[in-house]
């Protein structure tokens, strides 16, 4: 926090080169994994802000609950002759500050309000974006079954029907989920993806379009293997 003012920090586990770009976010690969946790779960009126080298952090959602846009614009910095293959976003459902008893409350009440419309408005921007660039974007968010959920929820019948509701979800969406698989498999194939082929050609809902890409995706890579040897 710089001046009154929030900015997003990106923490990432990827080398990323020393020289700055016109659009490039405020990141580092060098944190070490326990600030990395108490930095980025700092919820406002749950935990202290968590200062490290200087600089004073807190939940990375004030500044970007839904960091889409940001990964994109970082992928297209480092990378701007390689074309992004697919975008996949993982929401956590619907959740609420709820029960904040810490000073500070009315500041991030006003905060907390614009980061619940922000999330949507986020996913709606992507996809547009996505759309217009050809890329396959898939945004993975199941909705909390009774309401907002408090970040403390801790109630094993609230917990239990989260699970369901997830549960839920992914079998409602299973087709398009089959879809996302086939698109990181194609991706990022590696020998272990054979076992993930393999359940997924089990699955008697699998459409048939994906069931004959994965089965053409196992022969590419055996053609290509023979090639090699």
């Amino acid at each position: 926090m710089e001046k009154n003012q929030w900015c997003c920090m990106l923490l990432c586990n990827y080398d990323r080169p020393d020289h700055e770009g016109d659009h490039r976010m405020v990141g580092s690969n060098q944190w070490e994994v326990g600030d990395i946790l108490r930095a980025s779960t700092a919820a406002p009126t749950y935990f202290q802000p968590v200062t490290v080298d200087g600089r004073t952090y807190v939940d990375g959602g004030l500044a970007a609950n839904n960091p889409t846009m940001h990964a994109i614009l970082e992928a297209g910095c480092i990378w701007p002759q390689r074309r992004i293959g697919c975008v996949v976003s993982l929401g956590c459902g619907k959740s609420s500050y709820g029960g904040a008893k810490s000073s500070g409350t009315l500041y991030w009440v006003s905060q907390l309000m614009a980061i619940a419309v922000s999330t949507e408005k986020v996913h709606e921007s992507v996809r547009a974006l996505t759309h217009n660039l050809n890329i396959n974007y898939w945004r993975i968010d199941p909705d909390e079954p009774s309401g907002d959920a408090a970040l403390d929820e801790s109630s094993p019948g609230r917990i239990t029907a989260m699970r369901q509701a997830t549960r839920e979800y992914l079998q409602s969406n299973s087709a398009e989920l089959d879809q996302m698989c086939l698109a990181l498999l194609q991706l990022t194939w590696h020998p272990s993806a054979f076992s993930t082929i393999n359940s997924l050609l089990k699955k008697s809902s699998l459409q048939s379009d994906v069931q004959r890409a994965m089965q053409q995706l196992i022969v590419n890579h055996a053609t290509q293997r023979q090639l090699s040897e």
